[in-house]
């Protein structure tokens, strides 16, 4: 009796997204249905049981071409490898002339090397199983040919899945993979890669070919370089680790050697984990269309660059990864972009970038600490607008050096909500980063902005319900805005006592130490910005704030509603009604209007004539209420003072009283008595003793 080796391999769902973990596996063949036994490698009969990520380890079988296998109510088939590389005794074909992969035989871009030597029966058989579902398994090691590297093993499987339709998964199931050059990947259409989890499949270089000074090495793991070639379609990463093999020490911001050499990296360096290059980038058409990719459940350690760089791709996202000590995940012009879940911690660069005209992004959920620039950057870069048509939402940001969340270069229609920042510094400490100079914006918790070169408009960006704690400069930044609302946010403990590089005493400034406030040079670019209903207080022993608010005094900036509490400088509304201020409504029972104030501080209604001050009521530190007139000059005169205690009046200028001709003279009954005025027929001053006119004496006039 023959008995048939099956190497390892990974059971998902039908989605090819999430693995089969502790299900019974049944088996039958592929042609009779009837049930297969499983055999351990004692040959005697044995239950297979996925794993956690729904491995299933080797087995054997008697002679049969291809089985079904079953779990969890799903079905998958399998074709025996040794049924592909060769048919039956005699049938061999011709050699294939030598394939672009070491030297094999294979007639590119077959499934190459087998094609050449399968029986009728073998090929039949082979492209019925492959267009009969979509979660068939490649398991990457059988197409291993002796001599191969990894690299040419997987390119091998991924060109299979290629020269088939695709609509598989291809399952890496070796520990180690150490590469030579990338993976290509163009023409794959709807395939799941995926490995056996954070450590049991990993991806290095393989010391030789590294990345150097931007030009050497290997790009990335998987690749779709500039340039034509076929589309790629669906394409799913999962339960991979990409490692760059970083062996200097960690020291807080200071890791300048985490950037800059090669010889850091033991293993060589492969530059990302997945680059793609996509046909949405600005004169790039040339490029193929890239639709559907995603990176989940993988996790990227010490790779030299953006681990994942996408460029001109539709739909795409990064979700429920672990990344440490990388540079930024990064997405240009790209549209629909997700990236949720993920864990990034000690970034050399920014946590998470998506800028460059991007488009339609959800960024939510991440858990961003220890980013050397900016947790996460919704930015432009250079002279490329920032992203439009997204959402910043329900993401922790700690311990970055230079921002929070960046959203400038003229993003627009932008809502950043829901996130928690703690602690953002002027530049990252002991770099040449860090800065004392008013001219930069570090160490802003969120910073919203248009293109200081171009003059560019940040436009329609919302930055609500946030949490913004201890941002060494401001908690909330803006400047070349429209139309810009900054609600509901929390902002604490705003500055810092001494400036970062001199340690000297921080001086009274409106752009450093505020809660939320414009950046220098900026102060009056702004238009329409609504402030309200933020709470914003330091609490420190010794408060530090110096402002609650400093908007610049921008003519229509709208603040109402607004806590702040701890600021040196004392702050004040500038809420605006527009045409008209109604109180009450016909249905209420006591409409109040009420100024409230601490004791000794003026409360007062001001009134202004293209934008110049004519007067006041006033109550005074006294409560006293005056009346309170300007003059050309913007000389205030207490034109009418009343008491509080005595309701007595007085007056800046003699008071004049209305005048009547004799004939015209009002009722004194109806003026009430104590009534005075002036007659001028007469020439002479009247009181009214409630039913006559008389003189001052009393007498009749």
């Amino acid at each position: 009796m023959t008995y048939f080796p099956w190497n390892s391999f990974a059971l998902t769902d039908v989605e090819g997204r999430r693995p089969l973990a502790s299900q019974v596996v049944s088996i039958a063949d592929y042609e009779t249905g009837e049930p297969v036994t499983p055999l351990d490698a004692g040959m005697q009969p044995t239950t297979l049981v996925t794993g956690p990520m729904g491995q299933v380890g080797k087995f054997w079988t008697e002679d049969h071409d291809a089985i079904t296998l079953t779990a969890g109510g799903v079905e998958h088939w399998l074709i025996h490898p040794t049924r592909m590389r060769k048919g039956e005794k005699g049938d061999q074909g011709d050699r294939g002339e030598p394939g672009p992969y070491g030297g094999t035989v294979v007639t590119d871009p077959q499934v190459a090397s087998y094609v050449a030597g399968m029986s009728e029966t073998a090929v039949a058989l082979n492209h019925t199983f492959l267009s009969k579902t979509a979660s068939r398994t490649l398991v990457v090691e059988d197409f291993f040919v002796d001599g191969d590297s990894d690299n040419e093993t997987w390119q091998r499987a991924v060109d299979a899945a290629i020269a088939t339709g695709g609509h598989c998964t291809i399952q890496g199931t070796k520990p180690l993979y150490v590469l030579e050059h990338e993976i290509d990947i163009r023409g794959l259409d709807t395939v799941l890669i995926i490995g056996l989890g954070w450590r049991g499949t990993t991806f290095m270089g393989d010391g030789e070919h590294y990345w150097e000074d931007n030009t050497q090495g290997l790009r990335a793991a998987f690749h779709v370089p500039p340039g034509p070639g076929a589309n790629v379609t669906g394409v799913v990463f999962r339960a991979l680790r990409f490692e760059g093999g970083l062996n200097t020490t960690l020291s807080g911001f200071v890791r300048e050697p985490d950037k800059i050499t090669p010889g850091s990296y033991d293993h060589g360096a492969i530059r990302a984990a997945v680059e793609l290059n996509g046909n949405l980038v600005p004169n790039e058409s040339t490029n193929p269309t890239i639709r559907g990719v995603y990176v989940v459940d993988c996790e990227m350690y010490a790779l030299p660059m953006l681990p994942l760089h996408f460029r001109g791709v539709s739909e795409s996202g990064m979700i429920d990864c672990r990344l440490e000590r990388n540079r930024d995940p990064g997405w240009l012009f790209c549209q629909g972009v997700r990236v949720t879940g993920n864990t990034i911690r000690w970034s050399q660069d920014n946590g998470i970038s998506l800028s460059r005209g991007c488009t339609q992004f959800v960024i939510a959920n991440n858990d961003v600490y220890g980013s050397y620039f900016g947790g996460i950057h919704v930015a432009g870069f250079g002279g490329d607008a920032g992203p439009s048509y997204g959402v910043v939402v329900g993401n922790t940001i700690r311990h970055s050096a230079m921002y929070g969340i960046s959203a400038e270069k003229a993003p627009v229609a932008m809502v950043i909500t829901g996130n928690v920042i703690d602690g953002v510094n002027q530049g990252a400490p002991g770099t040449s980063w860090e800065t004392d100079s008013l001219s930069n914006r570090y160490g802003s918790g969120i910073l919203v902005a248009g293109d200081h070169e171009t003059g560019a408009i940040a436009k329609a960006v919302a930055v609500t319900g946030n949490t913004v704690i201890r941002a060494d400069r401001v908690g909330i930044c803006y400047f070349l805005t429209e139309d810009l609302t900054i609600t509901g946010n929390t902002i604490m403990d705003s500055g810092v006592a001494t400036l970062p590089v001199s340690g000297e005493a921080v001086p009274l400034s409106p752009v450093r130490n505020i809660g939320i406030g414009m950046a220098s040079g900026y102060q009056s670019a702004a238009t329409h910005t609504v402030v309200t209903n933020n709470n914003i207080v330091d609490r420190r022993e010794i408060p530090l704030m110096f402002y609650g608010i400093h908007d610049g005094d921008v003519a229509d900036t709208e603040r109402w509603g607004n806590t702040v509490v701890g600021a040196q400088v004392r702050y004040v509304e500038t809420w605006r009604a527009k045409d008209q201020l109604d109180v009450g409504s016909s249905e209420a029972t006591a409409p109040v209007l009420s100024i409230h104030s601490a004791s000794g501080i003026y409360r007062q209604i001001t009134s202004y004539e293209d934008g110049e001050l004519r007067g006041r009521l006033r109550w005074a530190a006294s409560s006293n209420f005056e009346v309170v007139t300007v003059d050309n000059a913007g000389v205030e005169t207490a034109a009418v003072t009343v008491a509080r205690l005595t309701a007595q009046a007085r007056f800046a200028a003699p008071p004049r009283l209305p005048s009547y001709t004799t004939a015209n003279l009002p009722s004194s009954s109806t003026m009430g008595a104590g009534a005075m005025l002036f007659d001028t027929t007469r020439g002479k001053v009247l009181v009214s003793n409630g039913s006559a006119w008389r003189n001052l004496d009393g007498t009749a006039p």
